[in-house]
Order: structure tokens, then sequence, then C-alpha cells
């Protein structure tokens, strides 16, 4: 196997390894009062669920979800709603 081929299979094997998993938020953080907004202006187009103006406070209930459009989930359960959701990492933030 050449060099190349072996770097190429190490860079997926790292790939998986690190899907599914948060990057930003840990086991402690379950249960954490949390915020979301669009981080980007763009993430309420692409994901539904992300608010287009204002916020969505909540809490965190699940940092496990599977990735999708190259964007990792978390779930979050809205005050006032009877269902968690699953909104892109990169839009909920620790409440201060």
């Amino acid at each position: 196997m050449n060099r190349n081929k072996t770097a190429q299979i190490l860079n997926e094997w790292k790939t998986f390894l690190n899907e599914g998993g948060s990057k930003k938020f840990k086991e402690k953080d379950i249960n954490a009062n949390v915020i979301v907004k669009d981080c980007c202006g763009k993430c309420h187009i692409t994901h539904k669920n992300v608010p287009e103006k204002g916020k969505l406070e909540g809490k965190l209930e699940g940092i496990d979800m599977p990735d999708r459009k190259n964007a990792n989930f978390v779930l979050v359960k809205i005050k006032n709603q009877s269902k968690a959701k699953q909104f892109p990492e990169c839009c909920v933030n620790l409440a201060k």
C-alpha cells in the first residue's frame, strides 16, 4: 500500500470516529439551559427548526444525534413545547 492511500484511509477513519459526537458540548451539559439562534444568517434556510430572527430557549437533552449536511446535531427541548427537536450544534449555545 502506498503512502498516499494509507493517509487517505487514516483520514477517513478519523472522520468516522468524530462523527456523531458533540465537539461543543460534554455529557455534563445535558439538562443545561441553552439558547438557539441562527449563527450565520444561513442556518435557518438549510435547517428548518432554526428561527430566522430572534432566539429560542430550552434545555439540552442529547448530544449524540446523527450528523446531517456536514453538521453535528444536538437535541433541545424548547420551553412550552412537548417534544424535543434537533438543531445544528453551531446554532446552540449555553445560556449565561
